[in-house]
């Protein structure tokens, strides 16, 4: 089941409209809310961020095997990096690229997902521009309050997910094999 990518163009609003005062730019790293936001859905080994400004920025920056998935996917402008390029380095370009004009002075970093080793690297190559904001828990909060919409999507999957349950125990019988109940 698609979700269109009106339902993105929301979420995406709602959190550009209530960025915290003392942030300017958000680095969001944690696969889940890069899904709710932009429908972009990996297995998330590589570096990869998505960007969004209180002017309206949302951008995604994942390695060069993911573009493609990224171009097909997601609702929101991305670029890659190679993968023999520094990863870091090549975000940190991006973000002072869009700071031209000085207006990004905090950056609300989500480090949760990513490893100790991986936030200290972009710490620090950030820290001589650049204060650095805890905002771990701010996408997952949206997360957590349901829209009408998407309580509709539940209910849908649910109904599926209950049908298809139904017919594998009306139609198992004793003797089968795993693999051949779960293709009922």
């Amino acid at each position: 089941m698609r979700i269109y990518d009106s339902i993105h163009e929301r979420r995406q609003k709602k959190i550009i409209s209530q960025i915290p005062k003392n942030v300017d730019l958000l680095f969001i790293t944690r696969q889940e809310n890069i899904y709710y936001l932009t429908n972009y859905q990996t297995a998330g080994n590589p570096i990869q961020v998505l960007l969004i400004s209180k002017n309206g920025l949302v951008h995604l920056i994942t390695r060069e095997l993911e573009s493609t998935n990224a171009k097909y996917r997601s609702y929101v402008s991305y670029s890659y990096y190679n993968e023999i390029e520094d990863s870091y380095q090549n975000i940190v370009n991006y973000i002072n690229k869009k700071n031209i004009n000085k207006t990004i002075k905090v950056i609300g970093f989500e480090h949760e997902q990513i490893s100790h080793e991986h936030f200290t690297e972009f710490q620090n190559r950030l820290k001589d521009n650049y204060e650095i904001a805890d905002i771990s828990n701010y996408v997952s909060q949206f997360r957590g309050i349901k829209t009408s919409e998407e309580i509709a999507y539940i209910k849908k999957a649910a109904n599926m997910v209950h049908k298809g349950i139904e017919t594998a125990i009306n139609n198992m019988k004793v003797g089968m094999r795993e693999t051949e109940i779960g293709g009922i």
